[in-house]
């Protein structure tokens, strides 16, 4: 029950009051960092109600209420207002009228809303926060939501989906021709350089279910392993069966390495498959005219101009390259 308060207490307390960084607040914060839990926006303007705490990924909106300003126990409490009554017991009941408002719209738009009262953070700070965690913790239903990085064709992407559970909201690819093969079997563009800002900003916007724990972290990378390498096995197997079947015929097809590299391109999976990483690949690409002896699709030997590229990565990749397949480099006449 609320104490009853005396005229000066409450012209103190309206005084006193705060948009954001009250001391419920504040003690709140300090309790969820004594957890781990960080992975929080503080008055995120951008959401209905301004939220003094949002976990955005979880979908998790967290509000602290000061007891006399959000109307706890106001039937009794609206009568210890004797000062300028009208004005104020019609500023907070708006106030609470709001606070209605606002848990409902949230609510529609998929989020889970908490509040807590002041006197309930100060006496029982472990218990709100446990309400707060066990919200955090709380197994997602499927489908879950899928990015998909490095895309490649969508091998990885594809595997995922066929099993029911999940459904990708959003690609990264740069890759010219595994965006068009992806296209083809999606339907949608992947066309996204993960390095970029803008692309930050579209991962952040993504309501997507996270997991901090480092093993069920693992767990993904290592299935995605397994994914990559199955299929990549499976296509080089039917590769090399059809291959049998059909003596004398060209089959130009290497659908392993389709998989395995992430694009369709042969100068990109003979660089890849010699030992070039992405990056390297991406530049020598671009530069196919100085360093590649034949064309992009029909790429024959690497020109030793390779080592005394300006880049520093490709000619630290380039000495790799020549030291564990030499033959893949042809002297050029000082090319």
């Amino acid at each position: 029950m609320a104490h009853k308060k005396t005229p000066e207490q409450i012209s103190y307390n309206m005084s006193q009051v705060k948009n954001k960084n009250t001391t419920i607040e504040l003690k709140l914060e300090e309790e969820f960092r004594s957890r781990g839990l960080t992975t929080y926006t503080k008055n995120q303007v951008r959401l209905l109600g301004k939220p003094d705490f949002v976990f955005e990924a979880r979908k998790v909106a967290v509000f602290c209420d000061e007891d006399f300003w959000h109307g706890f126990n106001w039937k009794t409490a609206k009568q210890e207002i004797h000062s300028n009554r009208e004005f104020w017991i019609n500023k907070i009941e708006k106030t609470m009228a709001r606070d209605a408002q606002v848990n409902a719209v949230l609510a529609e738009q998929g989020w889970k809303v908490l509040r807590f009262w002041g006197h309930d953070i100060k006496k029982n700070i472990q218990q709100c926060a446990d309400v707060v965690e066990n919200a955090l913790r709380a197994i997602p239903q499927p489908p879950y939501r899928t990015i998909d990085l490095c895309a490649g064709i969508g091998g990885i992407r594809r595997g995922f989906e066929l099993t029911g559970l999940f459904r990708n909201v959003l690609s990264s690819e740069i890759d010219t021709y595994a965006c068009q093969t992806y296209r083809h079997l999606f339907g949608d563009d992947p066309y996204n350089d993960l390095t970029t800002d803008e692309f930050k900003d579209m991962v952040a916007s993504v309501p997507y279910e996270t997991h901090k724990n480092i093993v069920i972290a693992d767990t993904l990378e290592a299935v995605e392993e397994v994914l990559l390498f199955r299929l990549s096995n499976y296509f080089l197997k039917f590769s090399e069966e059809y291959k049998r079947q059909h003596l004398g015929e060209p089959f130009t097809n290497d659908w392993h390495e389709f998989i395995e590299y992430g694009t369709t391109h042969k100068l990109r999976i003979l660089l890849q498959r010699s030992g070039f990483l992405r990056d390297s690949t991406d530049y020598i690409q671009r530069h196919a005219d100085v360093y590649v002896r034949g064309t992009p699709d029909n790429p024959k030997l690497l020109k030793q101009a390779l080592l005394r590229s300006p880049n520093e990565l490709v000619r630290h990749d380039a000495e790799e390259v020549q030291y564990n397949v030499p033959e893949i480099f042809i002297d050029e006449g000082g090319y």
